[in-house]
């Protein structure tokens, strides 16, 4: 080590030399970067290494969360998370923790609240993770609306404020007007719930 402010390391642990995942943690301090992120060329590429959070596991763990939290929370709430759910299409390939996300995306404390809720543990929230586009899209396909007429508009997530445009009720500040225009493809019945 040349220099006590610029430099990098690593230290790796486990029980047996043998065989299982080893765990580590690293310090990059050449990197002069504010958050203190290890550089991601030097963990994946160089050392060989990856976090202990798959990302598929951490990105399914996330889009559970807010998919949960916004079936059981109140309507601003929800709102809130089904927003920030649709802004997650552009998190593709990132590195960030559930913690992360709440702050990226500007999440209120209380969204903050339901999302940490629906988790197992607190530290799940800390655990970083690359985001997987794949997985997220499964998980959180599609985007339902349902009005008080029972009316219920579902489309795509990612497209949906494209396939309904949404427009306030001159006069009232909770009614909205729907609008969307198509071909009809297909009609069905669904059973109750």
């Amino acid at each position: 080590m040349k220099s006590k402010t610029s430099y990098k390391a690593v230290v790796y642990q486990h029980a047996s030399l043998q065989g299982g995942f080893w765990s580590g943690r690293a310090i990059d301090r050449q990197l002069n970067s504010l958050s203190g992120e290890p550089s991601n060329y030097w963990i994946s590429d160089f050392l060989q290494s990856d976090f202990t959070t798959t990302p598929a596991m951490g990105t399914r763990r996330l889009a559970i969360a807010i998919r949960d939290a916004a079936k059981k929370s109140p309507l601003l709430i929800k709102q809130e998370l089904t927003a920030a759910g649709t802004l997650a299409n552009g998190l593709g390939g990132q590195r960030l923790s559930i913690y992360d996300f709440g702050n990226r995306m500007g999440l209120s404390p209380a969204a903050k609240a339901a999302l940490a809720a629906e988790l197992k543990s607190s530290a799940a929230a800390q655990e970083i993770f690359q985001f997987d586009m794949g997985t997220y899209k499964n998980l959180v396909a599609f985007k339902s609306v349902e009005l008080n007429n029972g009316a219920l508009l579902t489309a795509d997530t990612e497209r949906f404020d494209k396939v309904f445009q949404q427009e306030p009720v001159d006069g009232s500040k909770d009614e909205v007007k729907f609008v969307t225009k198509g071909k009809v493809v297909d009609e069905k019945f669904k059973t109750a719930r």
